[in-house]
């Protein structure tokens, strides 16, 4: 399989893992209400997220890091990690809305309802799930740890590998408390370096999310994910391998696996159905074909 050159104007192929610490001026402060050291582990990450056009503050220059985020915030900030806001990704982002627009609408959301429609179109939910997020007063509700983890993990398109850790040992001192459906979510995540503990030990499942914690998980999870779009001319697709034409002109191949989606004007499509000679966007997350 050729190595392909990842756009470095969305995320260099080179990624760090999620575990290691990125390097921040620590004399960066956006918001006005970051300058107390309590809130040094995040500002770094506020900032990031911030400038990346992810995350953004109030009208009075304020961030307010401990207020909670509420479950419609969550799922559109990682819907927008996962490119649902990327120039790049506005035909899938448009078909996505077409498709899924009428099933939104009895949700009455107040804003986010593309990002919503993204994520169903990318697999990172499912229509079924919608209701436990969304249903009334649900939207509005600060989401508890353990719902972050598990859309991190979907986020990433890793459920399957988090759902496959059958016996999973957690060091945390709340372990049992954490709900058994999620546990393997969150041991994902907590094995990436994503989410961590309270600083008490404990994992503190239900505890809602707060805004400081959300740009430290986002940005971990952007960094992890290693999102890229390539646009390139079909030759033809097999089982095993598609063939393209690299920017020389040449034929050259890449695998795919099973957790790689096809779409044909914005429809879920079998390999079989792509014609051959179009063009065709590739999306990539942690360098694997999406």
């Amino acid at each position: 399989m050729k190595k392909m050159k990842l756009i470095p104007a969305v995320l260099s192929a080179a990624m760090l893992a999620a575990a290691v610490t990125p390097v921040f001026a620590e004399s960066e402060v956006a918001f006005s209400d970051l300058s107390d050291p309590k809130y040094s582990w995040a500002v770094g990450y506020i900032n990031d997220m911030a400038s990346q056009g992810f995350i953004s503050g109030y009208e009075d220059g304020t961030y307010r890091p401990d207020r909670e985020v509420t479950r419609l915030e969550v799922l559109s900030l990682f819907a927008r990690a996962m490119g649902s806001n990327s120039e790049a990704n506005q035909t899938a982002a448009e078909a996505a809305a077409k498709q899924y627009g009428a099933t939104l609408e009895k949700y009455n959301l107040p804003y986010g309802t593309n990002d919503i429609a993204y994520l169903l179109y990318r697999g990172a939910l499912k229509e079924s799930e919608l209701s436990a997020y969304l249903k009334d007063s649900l939207q509005s509700q600060p989401m508890p740890r353990y719902e972050a983890a598990t859309i991190i993990t979907k986020a990433l398109g890793a459920e399957k590998t988090a759902l496959s850790e059958v016996m999973v040992d957690m060091d945390y001192t709340d372990a049992k408390s954490i709900p058994s459906k999620s546990s393997q979510y969150v041991y994902y995540v907590t094995e990436k370096g994503i989410m961590s503990g309270m600083g008490d030990g404990s994992f503190s499942p239900a505890t809602g999310v707060l805004r400081s914690q959300i740009a430290v998980m986002l940005s971990k999870t952007v960094d992890l994910m290693g999102l890229t779009v390539e646009e390139y001319k079909l030759v033809s697709i097999d089982k095993d391998n598609i063939a393209y034409k690299d920017i020389d002109g040449k034929t050259a191949y890449m695998g795919y696996s099973d957790k790689t989606r096809f779409y044909l004007e914005g429809v879920l499509t079998e390999t079989q159905h792509i014609p051959v000679g179009v063009t065709a966007k590739l999306t990539y997350m942690e360098n694997e074909l999406m």
